[in-house]
């Protein structure tokens, strides 16, 4: 007890505990002080008091509210050197237990003599210790982020590292601090005194470690107080230490081991030795158990003291307590066991100590130590992450994992990526890779997503990253943990042996879509900089999904992902920008639009990504904001995009911005050389720079800037300088020069400008830059050279730095050339002397080479290596190597001068690689010893070398670039230590094989578009530009052309050739890469071939286009003729027609229009051709049809010649060209020549196979028949149409087909003439013809009855589409079957005409071209009824009697009910009149029926009607009339006869009843025709029946005489060989003569000639040569084979007038008529005139009645009042007069000049009657002049008598005869009985 009194001073001292937590000053617990009293009630409280700022850690006093600090629960201290004032960097390691916030700081106190100096940096411990570095995923040791200051508190030995982010409770950091350890240390404790403590913002401590920190174990050991490190009095040399197996022992449970190794101790020691091991490796306790220990290994020199073995203690601690003695001479290694961790804890480093633990420095006792660092090759996978571009739902995004190895991964090894919970829906594809498969599966139990990588050759260790594709599940998923391991075998999974131990790290999560991200165009943002490796600024844009104004429920998160390449620091808050004023600085409009994020509290990067959080949440459904400034990458990423997670929500990835940066970047020197004394820019010793890089913006100019020291010279000309470029789409570029408006070069500094618009710098394409500058003086390193570009416009362009490389010294003295005279030339060989010197000294084993720039080659027809070293005068024999083709140097090896080098041992300059080399560091110019004679080392510098080659020049002169002969030092190791180079000379060069060849793929003909022509040449020298020049013939244009590479058949690439119509002979190929000696070969198509054909001129030519430009000439071909131009076949008029129409009966119209049917032989093709160029003998003319339309046959195929108006044929030998073709080889003649421009008629026979197509309407050519000329000694056709037609000549009527009509039938029938019938068949129904009309057409004559019946129809037409016939159209039948009324004709148009047709329409039904579909039968056969007359044909005879027959057929019968009236009509030819009365007799039918003849309309008509008259009873009608005949015969000289019902409806006809002819007056006459080149007198009788049965014979006298052809008949031919002897034909051929006998009627047409006329033509001088003329006119029109007639006729007899027989009706007497009696009848004749045309009489008995002549004596001729007999074949002629070859018919021949007089005359002859009657009881009587007749309708027959018989029990009436001939005037002779046969050819 005492009193304190005012103003005393009290000092307590307090022992008191802390409490158990932590106190800071904001807690409310301060320091107070209250005084008292017992006699006083109340409390004093003092004010707060303070610590004495002596005291205080940072230098003020402390408040009155103290703190309490925490303990550290882990701290450690770690040395780097614990020798006695050595630098020492420790390691300081701590884990937070109190967050320290917001703000936070860390201090460390050392202890006693440490000194951190004045200044201190706290700095990370580097990637193989923190989080995110190079370790594993599980590795948590945190660096600090954002300090602010590091500051040293010398006097309290303290360093204080201030942030401005919080230390977080639970985290372990780890940092690095500079201290210098101190000199001595008194007591062992010191060592122990570092003290780590924590502080908060206000700088209260938090956190503080106890009892020290500098423990090896991490925390105070008290009762241990050695565990800690101490200072040492030295460093001894740190052991190596060598590993053995380094896979964690918690996953093998295998021990390691390690050796440590060389142990050397700096002096003599005996103490106790610590090896300490950093956490948590531990020393494996069973030491010599284990098998491991070791005390001597590999290189000791003396074993482990005593061969003492360590005790482990602590699991860090390896000892030997006991003192062990070392010998600084020896040298000592051991090896021991232990267990390897999966990674350090804290530090790394092992520690070796020599001393008493317990001692202290300055005790002597501690002697030295050393830090050995730990293994860096830990087997456990580091570095590991999964990176994925999003997590939003269903995104198809990139998964990328990425691990470090340690161990190689051999082949069959690889990796097993197993994903988390996240992956379960996860779909991905493998990856491409280059060394390794992928093969993806998934885990058994949990099914989420296993990738299994396994390599296919060996991974080096290392870094390795596999992206692969995949599409995230559509539902959310929390982020797994992917585990990452490297395996022996991954394809075992799950049973897998290690490589590298796995690791597990996060992985990612799936989340719902954000609503929102984009990246802000580069224009819109403050700092936007593309260019590589520049601080750039991205604008960000998103909003996250949610409710308006909606906050999260937690403080936010995020993570960005960046381009790859974009880096992040690890504290990368300043790359964030938030604040929307600094976003938009200078827009408001998008400040107004979009909000600022809050700033991040923290920011994590880690490579391309940013780990972000804040302390508040993020709002939802708002515009935010923010922008990131990173520095761009190098290069363009391969994944360039930008996405974003915030807390639940994912972006999709957005596109970044392209990085501004030259691609594919590289230099290289001409000559890797300094500069040559005394070179310039551009001159022989001038370098150059060759520059190749790909942009990736359009610019308008770039500069080259180079380090100082290189010179590009002083000029504004673009000389020196190339600048090509190459398209990168292209796999096989071409070549293209940039064209340059300026160029400014200023020393170091070249600038280029591009000639805008046409040429400027783009990203399609790679460029090359050559460009003559002077490198520096001085050798070694320089500064990289930068290449930057300007957009177009002004804009940024890309730049990129590029390494410079390291420049040798430059030779002294360089000098090439040749020695001999002649003129360079490529091919050829020269003499080259080359002389140089080094500025360097060349020692053993240095080797020279003195390359020839390329192309160049040794003459090895001299010798093997045609080199002499020429000075000095002796040393090593030069080698010739040539290491690839044009690729050669010489090789000289720098001998030593103790040994000389024989030739032997310079042939072969290889170096054994395990040979040792001596090698000398190169002298510097100054004397030293040597033979100047020899070159040997040492070889000073500057000593002169020389040598004499003999080369060959290359077929191309090298590039400028190239063109370098180059000469280089290299010592003995091939280190380069002298280069230089000098330019080469310009040499000739000649353009090798060059051809121009004309392609049959495309047009051929001259003057077409569309040829396609092949050029080839090997250029001798590089170019860009080919011209093509067609100098003949005139007419070449190249103005549409195209040009083609066609190397690669599957990637044939065309281009627009650059022809001009200017001059549309020359082509230009431009922007092309002609190689040198690289066989050039292009197609040009769409070429217009030169006019007319012919041979072809040609000349290439190369070029290269100037760099401002200009064209520069580099190679030519010279004109060379190519090939012969085809020339044109020129095809018109075609036609495709039927071949009936065409060729057959050409007048039927509905042939000549009906197009052909498909299959069906019958297309005949006609066209005229002509030929641009001559057709000669031998050569083939093709026709090929290339679309297989037709198949051709040889049948009637015709080619002609078009001469005037007459048509030649052209001599040809056809042949089929497969089934679509034609070839007619021309045969030789002398008459005709396939002449040029002469057109030629072609006619073919075909079958269509294929529908013809008509071409489009405005088309003026089409593509279809192919003509062509082969010749034998042409590659290609002499004249070609190239399947071209004009389109004109295509049209509807001539180019169509049809289809064969199906179904289609006609039932064959007859019908009469005029008659009504039915016809039926079968015919398509409607749906059958798919919708075109049904057609009948009938023939023309057919009547179809309107309307149709029963079968319906549209319409009746009668003549449809011209062609005269009726049809009916649209005939509608649904069964097919058809019915159809119709009256048939008069008579058929002709025999062939009788077709009826059924077709299928077109579009328009009455359109023959438009028919789809058509067929023919004839169907009905007109059946003329069976008719006849007879009558007296004597001219102007009155009541002759007129016998008519007619037999109706059963079909007509049927129709006319048995007695029903029916009708007979007989019309007369006009001019006869017909006469009923009693001249009308009906001797058939006969009563009860019933005939009455009616004169008709006219008087040449008369009808009979029948009643009663059963017709099928009746047989055959006969009724007689009486007659009047006219003066001549009528031109149509035609009875007709029908047969009518009671309906008046003809039900049988016939029309063509001829008449009897009436004898004319005529003039009768022969002619011969003389004939050469004739096959055979067969050959020639043959063809003279077809000219007379053609009408040619008849037509041609008619012509000539001008008289209708009707009144010529042609009387006889007969072909003799051999010609009048007043004609003489060719000699040497086999000539005939062809005899006409005719005679000349005359015409009852108006204006014909009389007879009297015609006799005085025939008399006419020009009768007989245009008879000749006219006859061979018409062989060609009636299709005969031309023949060659002599120029006139011959005429054998002059024509005389000749007069008819006129004679009366004969009449009959008989002697008999009683059945089968025997008797004589007797027919009598009266001529009224003389006659001399009679050669002989016809007499016919009707059938049952014989004549019983066997001998001429049977018959008698008598004279009945005639002047003379009639004159018979007289005595002594050959042959008797009378003939007979029936028992009815008998010929009385007439001599050859009998003369038949005026008078009556009769023949009488034995008959017998018949049995019964005949139905036909008629006598014939023919007077006939020709001796051949055998009937009353023979030719010859001049008149014909029908005379009524007699019948059984008639009257006979036979009186005795007046006069009888005597027969015994005539030479009696048996008659000829039998059949003869009677010759019917018509002269």
């Amino acid at each position: 007890e005492f009193a304190i009194l005012p103003g005393m001073s009290v000092y307590l001292q307090v022992s008191v505990r802390n409490p158990s937590f932590t106190v800071n000053s904001t807690s409310g617990y301060g320091w107070e002080l209250a005084v008292w009293d017992e006699e006083t009630t109340g409390l004093q409280l003092s004010s707060g008091f303070e610590v004495p700022a002596s005291v205080s850690s940072a230098g003020s006093g402390f408040a009155r509210y103290a703190t309490v600090a925490a303990k550290l629960t882990f701290v450690q201290v770690l040395p780097s050197s614990l020798a006695a004032g050595a630098q020492n960097t420790i390691q300081v390691f701590f884990a937070v237990g109190v967050t320290a916030y917001p703000a936070s700081g860390v201090e460390v106190e050392a202890p006693p003599g440490f000194d951190f100096g004045s200044s201190c940096s706290a700095e990370d411990l580097g990637d193989d210790y923190h989080r995110g570095g190079n370790v594993p995923s599980f590795v948590t040791l945190e660096r600090l982020r954002n300090t602010k200051a590091c500051t040293v508190y010398p006097e309290l030995r303290l360093a204080s590292v201030s942030m401005d982010r919080p230390l977080y409770q639970g985290k372990t950091y780890g940092f690095s601090l500079n201290v210098q350890n101190p000199s001595s240390q008194a007591a062992p404790e010191e060592q122990l005194q570092w003290i780590v403590r924590t502080r908060d913002a206000t700088g209260a401590i938090l956190e503080e470690s106890f009892g020290g920190a500098a423990w090896y174990q991490g925390m105070p050991q008290a009762e241990i107080r050695n565990d800690g490190w101490s200072l040492y009095a030295s460093e001894m040399v740190a052991p190596t230490l060598r590993w053995g197996d380094l896979l964690p022992f918690s996953t093998t449970m295998i021990t390691a081991s390690v050796t440590i190794f060389p142990v050397q101790v700096p002096y003599h020691v005996t103490c106790p030795v610590r090896i300490v091991a950093p956490l948590p490796w531990v020393w494996e306790p069973a030491v010599e158990q284990s098998g491991y220990w070791k005390d001597t290994v590999t290189g000791s020199t003396a074993p482990w003291p005593n061969g003492t073995i360590p005790v482990a203690t602590g699991e860090t601690y390896l000892q030997w307590d006991t003192p062990l003695f070392f010998s600084a001479s020896e040298t000592y290694g051991i090896r021991v066991p232990l267990r390897v961790p999966w990674w350090p804890t804290t530090g790394s480093s092992f520690i070796i100590e020599f001393g008493y633990r317990n001692g202290s420095l300055d005790d002597g006792h501690n002697h030295f130590a050393a830090v050995m660092p730990g293994p860096s090759a830990l087997r456990v996978i580091r570095s590991a992450w999964v990176d994925h571009l999003t997590g939003r739902m269903e995104e198809e995004q990139v998964v990328r994992v990425q691990v470090t190895t340690v161990s190689p991964i051999y082949r069959q090894e690889g990796f097993v990526f197993e994903g988390g919970s996240a992956t379960r829906r996860l779909e991905c594809t493998c990856p491409s890779l280059e060394d390794a498969e992928c093969d993806i599966t998934s885990e058994a139990a949990t099914g989420s997503l296993v990738l299994q990588i396994v390599a296919t050759r060996t991974l080096n260790p290392g870094r390795h990253s596999f992206s692969f594709k995949c599409t995230n599940p559509p539902n959310l998923y929390a982020a797994g943990t992917w585990k990452v391991g490297a395996y022996q075998d991954p394809l075992s999974y799950p049973e897998l042996d290690m490589v590298d131990a796995a690791t597990e790290l996060a992985g990612f999560s799936i989340q719902e879509s954000m609503f929102r991200f984009e990246r802000l165009e580069g224009k819109w943002t403050a700092g936007f900089d593309p260019r590589p490796l520049r601080q750039g600024s991205t604008i960000l844009l998103f909003s996250l999904p949610g409710d308006p104004g909606a906050v999260a429920a937690s403080n936010s998160k995020a993570r960005l992902r960046a381009p790859e390449g974009m880096n992040f620091s690890m504290n990368c808050l300043d790359q964030i920008v938030t604040d929307i004023l600094q976003i938009f600085p200078d827009n408001e409009t998008l400040r107004e639009q979009y909000q600022g994020i809050a700033a991040p509290f923290t920011c994590e990067g880690r490579d391309n990504m940013a780990l972000l959080e804040w302390q508040v949440p993020m709002p939802h459904n708002v515009s935010l904001a923010f922008r990131v400034d990173a520095v761009n990458p190098e290069l363009q990423a391969t994944y360039n995009l930008w996405a974003l997670e915030v807390d639940d929500a994912s972006s999709r990835s957005v596109a970044g911005a392209i990085v501004q940066t030259f691609k594919d970047v590289s230099l290289e020197l001409a000559s890797q050389s300094a500069r040559m004394a005394g070179s310039k820019v551009g001159d022989l010793y001038s370098n150059i720079i060759r520059l190749i890089f790909s942009p990736s913006t359009e610019a308008e100019s770039m500069v080259v800037t180079a380090p100082a020291g290189f010179d590009f010279g002083n000029s504004s000309s673009c000389d020196g300088l190339k600048f090509i470029g190459r398209e990168l789409a292209d796999p096989y570029p071409v070549p293209f020069t940039l064209e340059l408006s300026g160029c400014n070069q200023l020393q170091n500094r070249l600038e280029v400008v591009f000639a805008l618009p046409d040429f400027n710098m783009t990203p399609t394409a790679y460029y090359t830059l050559d460009v003559d500058l002077l490198t520096p003086e001085l050798t070694g390193s320089f500064d990289r050279f930068h290449l930057s570009s300007t957009a177009i416009g002004g804009g940024i362009g890309d730049e990129v730095y590029i390494d410079t490389p390291i420049l040798a010294s430059s030779l002294q003295i360089f000098q090439v050339k040749t020695v001999s005279t002649e003129n360079p030339r490529s091919g050829e060989t020269a003499v080259i002397d080359a002389e140089f010197a080094f500025p360097v000294t060349a020692y053993a084993a240095s080797n020279i080479r003195l390359s020839l720039p390329p192309g160049f080659i040794f003459n090895e027809t001299v010798r093997k290596c045609p080199v002499d070293l020429t000075s000095p005068s002796s040393g090593p024999v030069p080698t010739c190597r040539c290491f690839s083709i044009g690729d050669c140097a010489i090789l000289l090896n720098v001998i030593s001068n103790s040994g000389g080098d024989d030739a032997d041992d310079a042939e072969d300059n290889s170096t054994d690689s395990d040979a040792v080399i001596s090698t000398t560091t190169p002298a510097a110019c100054g004397d030293v010893d040597h033979d100047p004679n020899m070159l040997a080392a040492p070889w000073p510098c500057g000593g002169n070398i020389s040598v004499r080659m003999e080369v060959i020049y290359p077929a191309t002169v090298p590039s400028d670039f190239a063109y370098n002969w180059l000469t280089q030092l290299n010592d003995a190791s091939d280190e380069l230590l002298s280069m230089g180079s000098m330019r080469g000379w310009i040499f000739e060069t000649a353009m090798q094989g060059p051809s121009v060849r004309l392609l049959p793929s495309g047009a051929l003909r001259a003057g077409a578009y569309g040829a396609v022509l092949s050029i080839y040449f090997v250029p001798a020298n590089p170019a860009q530009k080919v011209v093509i020049t067609a100098s003949k013939p005139d007419g070449w244009s190249f103005d549409r052309a195209s040009v083609c590479d066609v190397a690669d058949e599957d990637n044939v690439v065309c281009i627009n050739g650059l022809g001009s119509t200017a001059s549309p002979q020359v082509l230009q190929i431009d922007n092309l890469e002609i190689k040198a000696q690289v066989a050039f070969a292009r197609e040009i198509r769409d070429v217009k071939l030169a006019d007319g054909g012919g041979l072809a001129t040609f000349e290439l030519a190369t070029f290269i286009r100037g760099q401002t430009g200009e064209q520069v000439a580099v190679d030519s071909s010279g004109e060379m003729v190519s090939f012969l131009v085809p020339g044109v076949v020129e095809v018109t008029d075609i036609n495709v027609r039927v071949y009936r129409g065409f060729i057959t009966d050409p007048g039927d119209k509905i042939f000549a229009l009906l197009p052909p049917r498909l299959a069906v032989k019958e297309s005949v093709l006609t066209f005229f051709i002509q030929f641009s160029q001559e057709v000669r003998a031998n050569d083939a003319i093709v026709f090929d049809d290339p679309s297989g339309s037709f198949l051709f046959s040889k049948d009637d195929l015709l080619m002609q010649q078009v001469q005037g108006s007459s048509l030649q044929n052209v001599p040809i030998r056809p042949s089929l060209k497969g089934q679509t073709g034609m070839k007619l080889i021309v045969q030789a003649s002398n008459a005709v020549t396939v002449a040029p421009n002469v057109r030629h008629y072609v006619r073919m026979i075909a079958t269509l196979r294929d529908w013809l197509k008509l071409p489009p309407a405005d088309a003026v050519h089409t593509q279809w028949f192919n003509v062509y000329v082969e010749r034998e000694s042409e590659p290609l056709p002499t004249c070609v149409n190239d399947a071209l037609l004009e389109a004109k000549y295509l049209t509807e009527d001539k180019w169509a087909a049809a289809y064969k009509t199906y179904p289609f039938f006609l039932k064959q029938q007859s019908g009469a003439p005029l008659a009504q019938i039915q016809v039926m068949g079968t015919i398509p129904t409607p749906e059958q013809a798919t919708g075109g009309d049904v057609i009948l057409i009938a023939p023309i004559g057919v009547t179809l009855l309107s309307p149709c019946m029963p079968t319906p129809c549209k319409e009746v037409v009668q003549d449809w589409s011209g062609t005269g016939r009726p049809a009916a159209v649209g005939l509608n039948s649904s069964t097919g079957s058809l019915a159809l009324r119709v009256e048939l004709p008069r008579d058929w148009e002709s025999e062939n005409r009788k077709d009826w047709l059924v077709m299928v329409g077109g579009a328009d039904p009455y359109n023959s071209y438009q028919v789809a579909a058509w067929n023919n039968e004839p169907s009905v056969s007109l059946r003329q009824m069976p008719a006849d007359v007879s009558y007296a044909a004597v001219a102007k005879t009155l009541n002759v009697q007129l016998t008519v027959k007619l037999t109706p057929g059963e079909a007509a019968i049927a129709l006319i009910p048995g007695g029903a009236r029916c009708y007979v009509k007989v019309r007369a030819p006009n001019g006869y009149v017909l006469k009923c009365g009693t001249l009308f007799q009906s001797i058939s039918p006969t009563a009860p029926a019933e005939a009455i003849c009616e004169e008709g309309e006219t008087t040449n008509e008369a009808i009979v009607a029948l009643d009663n008259a059963i017709l099928e009873n009746v047989g055959t009608l006969m009724f007689t009339f009486g007659m009047d005949t006219p003066a001549i015969n009528p031109s149509n000289n035609i009875f007709v006869m029908s047969l009518l019902d009671a309906g008046n409806i003809s039900v049988d006809a016939n029309v063509q009843v001829p008449a009897m002819k009436i004898p004319q007056q005529r003039i009768q006459s022969s002619i011969a025709y003389g004939i050469t080149g004739i096959e055979s007198l067969d050959w020639l009788q043959q063809w003279a029946v077809a000219a007379r049965d053609s009408g040619a014979l008849a037509s041609s006298m008619a012509e000539t005489l001008q008289v209708p052809t009707a009144s010529v008949e042609i009387d006889g031919v007969e072909a003799k060989l051999g010609v009048p002897s007043s004609r003489r034909l060719q000699a040497g051929s086999l000539s005939g003569t062809l005899q006409v006998d005719f005679s000349i009627y005359e015409s009852e047409e108006a204006d014909s000639p009389s007879l009297a006329e015609i006799e005085t033509a025939m008399s006419q001088a020009s009768f007989t040569t245009e008879l000749v003329q006219n006859l061979g006119d018409a062989v060609s029109e009636a299709g005969l084979s031309s023949v060659t007639l002599a120029s006139e006729a011959y005429k054998l007899s002059d024509g005389k007038v000749l007069q008819p027989p006129n004679c009366t009706t004969p009449t009959l007497r008989w002697s008999t008529s009683a059945a089968q009696t025997e008797g004589k009848v007797r027919v009598d004749l009266i001529f009224q005139s003389s006659t001399t045309l009679l050669k002989a009489v016809l007499v016919k008995m009707p059938e049952g009645y014989e004549h019983l002549m066997r001998s001429a004596d049977d018959m008698s001729v008598i004279q009945r009042g005639a002047a003379s007999p009639f004159p018979v074949l007289d005595n002594g002629e050959d042959g008797s007069f009378l003939e007979t070859w029936s028992p009815q018919t008998i010929r009385v021949l007439l001599k050859d000049d009998a003369n038949v007089l005026a008078g009556g005359y009769a023949f009488e002859i034995p008959f017998k009657m018949p049995a019964r009657n005949p139905k036909e009881n008629f006598w014939e009587v023919s007077l006939c002049m020709d001796v051949h007749c055998d009937g009353p309708r023979h030719e010859s027959v001049i008149t014909s008598f029908s005379i009524l018989g007699f019948a059984i029990g008639d009257t006979p009436n036979l009186l005795t005869s007046e006069t009888v001939y005597d027969a015994s005037c005539s030479f009696r002779r048996p008659m000829l009985f039998g059949l003869l046969v009677a010759v019917s050819s018509h002269w």
